[in-house]
């Protein structure tokens, strides 16, 4: 039988196998002198983060939302950049110039492809070369901001490195620790410490598990959030036995949740419990295959931000470095310690410091089979030196200062950062923005009471039928084409005279509208190609696009459903304007965000577009929520001249949309992406002008 003793020696040893084991790999995966980059590429002031980082992001930047012909592209691209900038760091260790020429050699690439791009490639996405998307603008305000905030650091640290005696107090102080003795063990000590971990880094808990969720397919969403939730009750339960094991494990996850990478996690944690919580904006986004295309841009997005970490950690650890050892421009010092002030067992001779990974300091002894190592934090170095070295709070400078200094440069870069995204945000809201399309309501379309005569008159005494299509995209697509199907195969689909739908369904009634002659026909194929189409993959289509810089700039996500209608649908000639469905009645709902009234002293020869430019304090949004109609159908004056929302005196609604520069295509991605934006004016004639989808973003 196993005793508690028996299973405590058990659970603790687990735990310290476990502890030896992050704390190896860590020190494998991110130590400089001395690490698999120094003994490989003789490159020994950089974990392989440094290069691998800029290699991976020019890649993923040539890449964009993903296609065969630029993944090849962007593999060329990131090993010719990882070779690059091996070659110049290796040359750097060499000649041990200053750590500054590797980060200004790695702005430099990194400006030079974010350049190129911005100069030879299009706006547009393409599939088979580079083009211009949101994150070449984002990557250059991250070098930019590097850039200024690392020219801050010798001002801030001249001061301080003219006065240190950090090199004094090294000599006095033990950097060394034992691991301490285990605690006893007991069920509430566990629980009560594994609480603590859980409290103390919730978002270490969240980030991993989220991550699968959100990758994972929709079949196997609840298996991998149990089993991601099982792996991590097991790790708080060992965290909860060693606590030298807690502070491991939440380590080496430290890079999720810390920069700019904090808020990536943060949208990852709240999409994955969106997902689980079945909220269907983003279920049908991660359920299609767009969730490769937003796996891409996650991956850019975090190795943009860890790029951006390290070096912003880099440039002021080497500063924290050069504190203890002045001159000093490499990652390793010698650690000299007074054999009288070690109190641990690790010999006083060949004892190193150096720099580990790019945001912690590293003491080290290595000597034939035996290593001993301890890894620190620059202000908790800073401490201990202090401390030991000038007690009383006599150090110069005091630790607060150094402190001070730190916090000031990494605030500094925030800031400009802060301020650069800032600024172009503003710049592209005060743009010009697309719009979906530009209607001009004209006397033609057909009158509903026409078309009911002239199916009565072939119908005989067969009913004809009204089609009310509701929404729920791909789904209520597929149910409305499956009813239209029934009707058709019965052989009465000509007597389908109205449809009326939204979303999905009203997407469907659009394809139905532009191939109703074969589908009523049951012509062979028709109804199979029919549904086909209705399945396709459209959201897909919109997410691998979304990133291109024409959207980001002035671009809607609706323009972009219609260009995958457009392509996908196939329309026959005649029947591709909505205007021109003269068999078929069809009306497809939507709801206003706004609407812009023509100044009364502003003359009629000035465009709608760019009467809205130049008086964007006119754009109001009290019509919000109002109903729209995208239509072939020439309706009476009294169904429109009474309002059918609760406040009449804002204006007459619903706003009915009819005109020749209104496509079929543009009309159902319009349905399918509301609420739309509504600029609208009458002329001289009565006659009413629309600019759709355009700005809303900016109201007074």
């Amino acid at each position: 039988m196993t005793t508690a003793p028996m299973r405590k020696n058990l659970l603790t040893r687990w735990s310290e196998k476990l502890d030896d084991l992050l704390r190896y790999a860590d020190l494998f995966s991110r130590r400089t002198a001395g690490g698999w980059m120094d003994r490989r590429f003789r490159i020994g002031r950089h974990s392989g983060a440094a290069l691998l980082l800029p290699a991976f992001l020019s890649g993923l930047l040539v890449l964009g939302s993903p296609s065969v012909e630029r993944f090849f592209i962007a593999m060329v691209v990131t090993l010719t950049v990882g070779a690059a900038l091996g070659w110049q760091m290796r040359w750097s260790t060499g000649k041990n110039a200053p750590i500054f020429y590797d980060f200004v050699a790695q702005v430099a690439t990194i400006g030079f492809i974010v350049g190129g791009f911005w100069i030879f490639s299009a706006d547009k996405f393409s599939a088979a070369g580079p083009y211009r998307h949101i994150f070449i603008p984002l990557t250059a305000a991250v070098a930019v901001s590097l850039l200024i905030g690392a020219s801050l650091l010798h001002p801030l640290f001249k001061w301080l490195l003219e006065r240190s005696a950090y090199g004094e107090y090294l000599q006095q102080t033990e950097l060394f620790a034992a691991r301490g003795e285990t605690p006893p063990f007991s069920l509430d000590t566990i629980i009560i410490s594994a609480a603590a971990v859980a409290i103390r880094a919730p978002l270490a808990l969240l980030t991993l598990p989220a991550l699968a969720i959100l990758m994972a397919p929709p079949a196997w969403i609840w298996a991998v959030f149990a089993a991601a939730g099982g792996f991590y009750l097991l790790a708080l339960l060992l965290a909860g036995l060693n606590d030298r094991f807690a502070s491991m494990w939440l380590l080496l996850q430290e890079s999720l949740f810390k920069g700019g990478a904090l808020l990536l996690s943060i949208s990852v944690i709240a999409l994955a419990a969106a997902r689980l919580a079945g909220v269907t904006y983003v279920t049908t986004v991660f359920d299609s295959a767009a969730w490769w295309t937003l796996g891409f841009m996650l991956l850019t997005a975090y190795i943009l931000s860890w790029w951006f970490d390290y070096w912003s950690h880099r440039v002021v650890t080497d500063q924290v470095l050069r504190l203890i050892a002045p001159g000093s421009s490499g990652s390793s010092i010698p650690y000299a310690i007074d054999p009288a002030a070690v109190h641990t067992k690790v010999p006083a001779d060949h004892r190193k410091l150096q720099i580990h990974g790019s945001a912690r300091l590293i003491v080290i002894r290595e000597r034939g089979h035996s290593r001993y190592f301890q890894a620190w934090s620059p202000m908790q170095v800073i401490g201990l030196l202090a401390t030991s070295g000038a007690p009383g709070g006599n150090a110069v400078p005091a630790p607060h200062q150094i402190a001070a200094r730190i916090a000031g440069y990494q605030v500094a870069t925030g800031l400009i950062f802060a301020f650069i995204a800032a600024f172009a945000l503003w710049h592209i809201e005060a743009g010009e923005q697309f719009a979906e399309a530009a209607v001009k309501t004209d006397p033609g379309g057909v009158a509903l009471g026409d078309l009911i005569k002239a199916r009565a008159n072939t119908a005989g005494t067969d009913p004809l039928f009204v089609v009310a299509a509701s929404g729920g995209g791909t789904r209520a697509a597929i149910y409305t084409a499956a009813i239209l199907e029934a009707i058709a195969r019965e052989g009465k689909g000509g007597n389908i005279v109205l449809g009326s739908g939204v979303s999905g369904g009203g997407a469907a009634l659009a394809y139905f509208a532009g191939k109703r002659q074969a589908l009523i026909e049951n012509a062979p194929g028709a109804w199979d190609r029919y549904f086909d189409v209705m399945s396709q993959p459209f959201i897909r289509d919109v997410m691998t696009r979304s990133s291109e810089w024409y959207m980001a700039r002035g671009g809607r996500l609706g323009m972009l459903l219609a260009e995958s209608f457009q392509e996908r649908w196939a329309l026959p000639e005649g029947r591709t304007s909505l205007n021109r469905i003269q068999d078929f009645g069809l009306i497809l709902n939507t709801a206003l965000a706004g609407h812009f009234e023509r100044p009364p002293k502003v003359g009629a020869d000035l465009a709608l577009d760019e009467l809205e430019e130049k008086y964007p304090y006119l754009t109001k949004s009290t019509l919000a929520g109002g109903r729209l109609l995208l239509t072939n159908l020439i309706f009476p004056n009294s169904l429109t001249s009474k309002p059918l929302e609760p406040d009449a005196a804002l204006a007459r609604l619903p706003i009915v949309i009819r005109g020749e520069g209104l496509t079929l295509v543009g009309a159902a991605a319009l349905n399918a992406n509301f609420p739309t934006g509504v600029l609208r004016r009458s002329d001289r004639c009565g006659r009413a002008h629309a600019l759709l989808g355009h700005r809303w973003r900016r109201r007074r």
